[in-house]
């Protein structure tokens, strides 16, 4: 999967339980491990994405249909649960497909998401 770039994660704590998180987080290092985690995980999970959507939907399709499809890998193949790492997949995908509709960056999102269905396969 190469010519492939990772999103740069940061993470936040918001909320009126931030600055206990930032102190959770001083001690656990839930931060990096979650970007370790995303790090490690993110290809492969796009790639299962990909293979579904080709399956499911096809070839061919404008990288707004495969962002269009989002909603419906998250619901119908993610299996929302915190056994293997379920619950930070279904996070990622849902970040995904909210950035997709970012008025900024939204197309260059839809683009990286249509190369792996287009070309990495």
């Amino acid at each position: 999967m190469q010519g492939f770039i990772l999103p740069r994660w940061q993470i936040h704590f918001d909320g009126p339980t931030a600055q206990q998180a930032e102190t959770w987080d001083a001690v656990y290092k839930i931060k990096s491990r979650l970007v370790s985690n995303l790090d490690a995980d993110l290809l492969s999970w796009v790639k299962h994405f990909a293979l579904w959507f080709v399956k499911e939907i096809g070839v061919g399709k404008s990288p707004d249909v495969v962002a269009e499809t989002l909603p419906r890998y998250i619901e119908n193949v993610i299996q929302d649960n915190f056994e293997d790492r379920a619950f930070l997949k279904a996070e990622a995908f849902r970040f995904l497909s909210h950035s997709c509709a970012d008025p900024i960056n939204g197309n260059e999102i839809k683009e990286w998401l249509w190369g792996f269905v287009e070309y990495a396969v």
